[in-house]
């Protein structure tokens, strides 16, 4: 029998009047996480929310970094994959988006 996932989390922030406090909570999550791996440890941080754009993302976790007092090394920098194809007349179905570092 597959194991068939029913119940996803949810996005931080479904609509732009909310992405500064989706930014934030993305941000503590990230920083905390990046406090408690041990050197040379990988973390993988994703977002799911269209509001949330890559750069603004990818800023978000620079903070992080850079507030968790650490050193950090991008590895992987991806947005969804073909199976998630999107009109590239708009940025909306440009949803998915992951960073993967090593943490020093």
């Amino acid at each position: 029998m597959a194991l068939r996932i029913t119940n996803y989390p949810p996005a931080f922030t479904k609509s732009k009047d909310t992405v500064k406090k989706a930014y934030r909570g993305y941000k503590e999550i990230n920083l905390q996480a990046i406090k408690m791996i041990r050197p040379n440890g990988i973390l993988m941080t994703f977002s799911c929310s269209q509001h949330m754009k890559e750069d603004l993302f990818l800023q978000m976790v620079r903070e992080a970094v850079r507030d968790s007092g650490r050193r950090c090394m991008i590895i992987d920098q991806r947005i969804q994959s073909p199976d998630h194809p999107s009109l590239i007349s708009t940025d909306v179905d440009l949803y998915l988006k992951s960073i993967t570092l090593r943490i020093i």
